[in-house]
């Protein structure tokens, strides 16, 4: 018997490629926006140096420094600006009351036109804008606001949380220089060893006023 093999050939049937998922860029969002980021007492001989990572805040950062010799003193102060072509930065109260009316504003600049989103638990404000300008919303008590500004140019988000208000804390106290023998009562007493440390400390204190 005799078979006979025949090459039998098909349409070849297209098998369906994976299709890269688009990929998702998603912008830093400015969180930081410290009062102070660095405040430091150290001894020094001859030269020091000192990396400081600066907030989310758009502007001038003043820098100071005072070097301490005894009860002298020199103070040596500098600028530095942080900026970007295209941001957004929030102009708002750090503690408001449920019921409140209070203005804030977002301070925004932009090369080109880019969309303005601002999103409040209150509403949402959007608008087309373009160059430096203001846009103005209302606060209506403690909550979230989120800022968006999308451009040609690049895109900007920030984030900023409006508390509601604290307890206010409110010390009295007196800065006493002592002679050799002589005594100083209180509750609590606090001994400075130098000008540096009185200078430190007072800084802390009217960062975090009046809220401890």
């Amino acid at each position: 018997m005799l078979r006979s093999l025949e090459s039998i050939s098909f349409d070849a049937v297209p098998v369906p490629t994976a299709v890269a998922a688009p990929v998702m860029v998603v912008a830093p969002t400015r969180m930081e926006f410290p009062e102070l980021v660095y405040n430091e007492l150290f001894y020094m001989e001859g030269q020091a140096a000192r990396t400081v990572k600066l907030g989310d805040q758009i502007g001038t950062w003043r820098v100071r420094a005072y070097v301490f010799q005894g009860a002298d003193y020199r103070e040596l102060t500098a600028d530095v600006q942080a900026d970007k072509p295209l941001y957004a930065e929030l102009d708002l109260p750090a503690i408001a009351s449920p019921g409140d009316d209070i203005s804030a504003a977002v301070n925004y600049a932009t090369p080109r036109p880019a969309d303005l989103v601002i999103a409040t638990a209150w509403g949402e404000t959007r608008a087309r804008v373009s160059g430096s300008g203001v846009q103005r919303f209302a606060v209506q008590g403690p909550g979230r606001v989120e800022v968006r500004l999308e451009g040609a140019d690049g895109s900007d988000w920030t984030v900023r949380d409006v508390a509601p208000p604290g307890v206010q804390k409110v010390t009295a106290s007196r800065l006493l220089i002592l002679d050799k023998g002589q005594t100083a009562r209180g509750e609590k007493v606090v001994i400075y060893t130098s000008m540096g440390q009185v200078l430190k400390d007072t800084i802390t204190a009217l960062i975090h006023y009046p809220f401890g």
